[in-house]
Formats: structure tokens, C-alpha cells, sequence
């Protein structure tokens, strides 16, 4: 085969992928849960179409993403092994391995025009995911005609709405796209702009919807992220950007007059964004789970506070190896449909694999911060985009502490999305391709 008929081979795979990449991206950040059958179906189209690129243009997984790969697959089987007669083995496999599984081989054969495409259909949808639930609080409210959404809609999107604890409770499937979503985009503001990212007034809105739905939606575990966020972000930019210090750091005075203005301007409104319920909610559920009288406040509160008493209780009698995937914990339920599924998930985690998986979780950890430290190092143009994508895995991470997000298999994009870009940048560092170049070559 020539040169010029492989080149033209992958630029058609390329393309093919990337609409492929887009429109199921699409699809499981509006409707991350619920239509099961669907989302099945389209992960497995994905990686029909993953291989077909694999071969087309040769691209794999890099060392140290294939050195997470094997302890991830290692972690999940490993689980699954303790105890293969745990009620909950069949739905551990699907979460702990075949759905990495998939998302790794997404991740290996993605290049730097299909992680830009991906980067502006995920602030497409998180606007219009926005725009969806503020449109349908208002409606809920009397602002807006209550016929603006058809019914049908309404139902295949898993609409409800409530009031709960002063703040409104939301019920809408893609609501938890917004645990990643909200902060990422937030954080997005204050990155530069790169060949990946999308414009500053497309992540403007985005910020924008994200973080209102996410408000008036009151998910505690959301609102968290968004107010851990500056944190997240300081420490993220001091691991990913710390080879390029070189001098006195130097601000831009059209940067430094806009904080100013910005801090006027919100300065009297801070008493009423701190009393928020959403925010008042997340401050005092933390306050009560550190002085220990979470059994005191919400219902809700209190069953997680059970959990984990329950769950650090059951570990205690399996410390080293845990009691395996899937295991059920004794007096607890908190699905009679799925009863090994918990709210704390990290302690269920150390329930489940114990000390001998919490090593193995560790040393993937190591892993994935050394990729991180290496994909800046040598491809220094993609760090803006990196630090947005590791914002929203962090979040989702948070998030999934108090919430099991991560038990749903769309939910991994906000993990694997930075996966994805330290696999690229490392792949194609810029002394052998210039990102400019990357994207113009490949959008010929």
C-alpha cells in the first residue's frame, strides 16, 4: 500500500470517528442513565468503529495510560475474584471492568481534531442541558407556560421537581452530567485559550447554564465541586504548569482591573450567595459530618452516616483482601432491586477490595500523575485543555464520595476524557508534531 493511500484511509477514519465520537458523546452527557438498552448499543457501536480507527491509523494506548489500563483491569478483577458468589459479580464486572475496558480503547485511538470536537459537543450539551432545566424550573414555577415541553419529553428525560430543605429538588437524568460539567466549564474561564478548547464566549455560556442548573437543581454533591473548585484548580495548575515557572509571575492589567470590578460587583452580593440553600446545604451537611451529628439533620444524611459506620464495620472483618465486588453488607439495604449498592462509595470500595485493592488503587493513582506530569511536559500547548478535563474528573471524583455516580457507565467520560488528552499529548508530543499542524493536516 502506497503512502498517500494509507494517509487518505485515516483521514476518512478520522473523519468517520469524530462524528461518531461527537454524537454518542452527545447522547451520554443529555441522558447519562435510564434507556440502558440504547446506551449499550452505542458504546458497542463506539468500539466497532474505535477498532476500525485502531487499525486504519495505528494509534494505541502510550506506556504509562497501558501501565493504568492493567492496574485498572487488575483492581476489578482482583474484586471480583475475592468472592465470585457475591450477589452484586455480574454488575461489578460490567462497572469495574468492561466498561473501562471500552473506554480505554475509545481513548486509545483518539487524536487532537477528535478531543477538539469533543470539547465543543460537550459545551454544546452541557448549554442546552442547562437551558433544559432552568427553562423547565421556571415552568415548574409559573414563570414560564408550563406547555413548553411536551410531555413525552418530559418523560424520557426524567423531569420532576419538589421542594425539599428550602431549596428546590430537581429530577432530571442529565442533572448529574453537571457534578463534572459545572466546575469544569467554570474552570475554563480562567485558562487560556488553546487549539482545543472552545471559545471564550461558548465557555462563558456554558459556565453560565452549568452553574445556574446546578444551583437550582440542589444536588449537594454538585454544589460541593463548585465550591471546591479554586482549590482543585490551584492545585491542579501547580502540577500540571510547574515546568514552565521561569520568572516572577506577570499579570495583565485588563486581567487585574476585571477581578477588581468583578469583586465590586459581587462584594454585596455575598451574603445572599453564602445563604444560597443549595450552598447553605452543602456547608452544613460537611459541618455536621465533622463534628459527627449527621444523624441529626436530614434523613438522607443520616442513612449515609448508617452506611459507613456499616460498611467501615464489615470491612473490619476482612481488612486485608476485603469481601469482594459485589458483596452485600448485613442490615443494610439501600435498593432492595440492588442491595450491594451504597451511597458512600469509597468506603464501600475499601469494603470491597480491602487493603490489597487500596494498594493497587494507589499505585494507579502514582501512575496517572506521573502521565499527567509527562503529557504537560511534552506537549506544553495542550495544558489548558488538560487542566479543564482534570478539573471535571476531580469533581466527578468528589462528587462520587457521597453519590454513586461512577456506578453508572456513562458517568466514566468525566475520567477517562483526561485519560484521552495525557494519552494524546504523550503520543504526539510537539517535537514531532505541532499541534497547528496536527489539526490542519487532519482536517484536510
Amino acid at each position: 500500500m502506497t503512502i498517500g493511500g494509507r494517509v487518505e484511509r485515516a483521514m476518512f477514519g478520522e473523519k468517520f470517528m469524530r462524528r461518531i465520537a461527537c454524537l454518542a458523546f452527545a447522547y451520554i452527557l443529555f441522558l447519562p442513565v435510564s434507556q440502558g438498552n440504547l446506551l449499550i448499543l452505542i458504546m458497542g457501536v463506539c468500539a466497532g468503529f474505535a477498532l476500525l480507527t485502531a487499525m486504519i491509523t495505528g494509534r494505541a494506548l502510550t506506556t504509562p495510560i497501558a501501565a493504568a489500563f492493567a492496574l485498572t483491569m487488575l483492581l476489578g478483577l482482583y474484586g471480583l475474584a475475592v468472592d465470585s458468589a457475591n450477589p452484586g459479580f455480574w454488575n461489578g464486572a460490567m462497572i469495574f471492568v468492561a466498561t473501562p475496558a471500552l473506554f480505554f480503547l475509545y481513548i486509545s485511538v483518539l487524536g487532537g481534531l477528535v478531543i477538539r470536537d469533543l470539547m465543543h459537543t460537550c459545551a454544546v450539551v452541557t448549554i442546552a442541558l442547562g437551558a433544559c432545566i432552568l427553562v423547565y424550573v421556571a415552568t415548574q414555577n409559573g414563570v414560564l407556560p408550563s406547555a413548553l415541553f411536551p410531555s413525552a419529553f418530559l418523560e424520557v428525560v426524567g423531569a420532576g421537581y419538589g421542594e425539599k430543605d428550602a431549596a428546590s429538588s430537581v429530577r432530571f437524568y442529565g442533572l448529574s452530567t453537571l457534578a463534572a460539567a459545572a466546575p469544569m466549564w467554570l474552570a475554563s474561564l480562567f485558562v487560556r485559550k488553546d487549539d482545543y478548547l472552545p471559545g471564550m464566549k461558548l465557555r462563558l455560556a456554558a459556565a453560565g447554564f452549568a452553574v445556574g442548573a446546578a444551583l437550582v437543581g440542589g444536588r449537594r454533591a454538585i454544589v460541593l465541586g463548585l465550591l471546591l473548585l479554586p482549590l482543585v484548580v490551584w492545585l491542579l495548575r501547580r502540577v500540571v504548569k510547574r515546568q514552565e515557572r521561569s520568572g516572577p509571575r506577570k499579570y495583565h492589567p485588563a486581567l487585574v482591573i476585571g477581578v477588581l470590578i468583578a469583586m465590586a460587583v459581587l462584594a454585596p452580593l455575598t451574603p445572599s450567595i453564602v445563604t444560597h440553600p443549595a450552598i447553605a446545604n452543602v456547608v452544613n451537611s460537611v459541618m455536621f459530618y465533622i463534628t459527627g451529628e449527621a444523624r441529626t439533620i436530614a434523613a438522607d444524611e443520616a442513612i449515609r452516616a448508617d452506611q459507613i459506620d456499616a460498611l467501615i464495620t464489615h470491612w473490619t472483618s476482612s481488612p486485608v483482601f476485603g469481601h469482594g465486588i459485589g458483596a452485600l453488607v448485613p442490615g443494610i439495604v439501600r435498593s432492595d432491586r440492588q442491595p450491594w449498592q451504597f451511597e458512600a462509595q469509597y468506603a464501600v470500595l475499601l469494603m470491597q477490595v480491602g487493603v490489597v485493592g487500596m494498594l493497587i488503587v494507589g499505585a494507579l493513582a502514582a501512575v496517572v500523575l506521573y502521565a499527567t506530569l509527562r503529557a504537560a511536559a511534552l506537549r506544553p500547548s495542550v495544558r489548558p485543555t488538560l487542566i479543564v478535563v482534570l478539573v471535571g474528573g476531580a469533581s466527578m471524583l468528589i462528587a462520587n464520595a457521597t453519590n454513586p455516580y461512577l456506578q453508572a457507565p456513562a458517568h466514566h467520560w468525566a475520567i477517562f476524557l483526561p485519560l484521552a488528552v495525557i494519552n494524546y499529548a504523550i503520543r504526539e508530543p510537539e517535537s514531532v508534531v505541532e499541534p497547528a499542524k496536527d489539526l490542519e493536516l487532519a482536517a484536510k
